[in-house]
């Protein structure tokens, strides 16, 4: 299951964590995923045996408050995934 599991991520939200999320045994399996801005601690954590394993609203909440709303909506009209991580990595590299 967690082998697999990111055959589904396909959102552009995921451009602003890092690319590869950590995979971590806390009783369950638990995907960890990394914010990308350089200043930000933030983590996010999906316990990947849950029905909502696919939900990226915490993720959606925590960009719009650390990047900001004009940001997460830019990168979102970005079409696919690699798109977005291309325009990620233009935002980054500045």
């Amino acid at each position: 299951m967690i082998k697999n599991a990111s055959w589904n991520w396909s959102s552009p939200i995921y451009a602003f964590f890092a690319t590869v999320p950590d995979i971590a045994y806390i009783d369950r399996a638990v995907s960890h995923f990394r914010c990308l801005r350089k200043s930000c601690k933030q983590s996010m954590w999906w316990f990947l045996d849950k029905i909502d394993r696919g939900s990226t609203d915490n993720m959606h909440k925590h960009i719009k408050a650390c990047w900001g709303e004009d940001i997460l909506n830019g990168i979102g009209k970005v079409p696919g995934l690699d798109g977005a991580c291309k325009a990620m990595y233009n935002i980054i590299s500045v």
